[in-house]
């Protein structure tokens, strides 16, 4: 069950109108425009990221937990990227 609003067993027992639908679609790849890729480079205890990500402070927090580094010392720089269209998948690659 993914979604599941209002009282059935209410609404039969009323003898209510009811109406079932089933609804199918046919699996589709979510395939990104962008290559899902990230460059990083750790140098002087600092670390500078590329990557196609929509949430550069996610970036930058996880970097600095994982190298135990100030969240200042990582930098993350976004590169083009299209967007999520709807894909249900995280765009941190880092």
């Amino acid at each position: 069950m993914v979604r599941n609003i209002g009282d059935a067993d209410a609404v039969f027992a009323k003898g209510e109108k009811i109406q079932e639908a089933d609804y199918y679609v046919p699996l589709l790849a979510h395939a990104a425009m962008e290559p899902l890729v990230a460059l990083a480079e750790f140098k002087d205890g600092k670390a500078t990221i590329w990557a196609p990500t929509q949430n550069p402070q996610a970036v930058q927090d996880i970097v600095s937990k994982e190298l135990g580094i100030a969240k200042e010392d990582v930098i993350c720089h976004v590169t083009l990227l299209v967007g999520d269209l709807g894909a249900s998948r995280s765009r941190l690659r880092c």
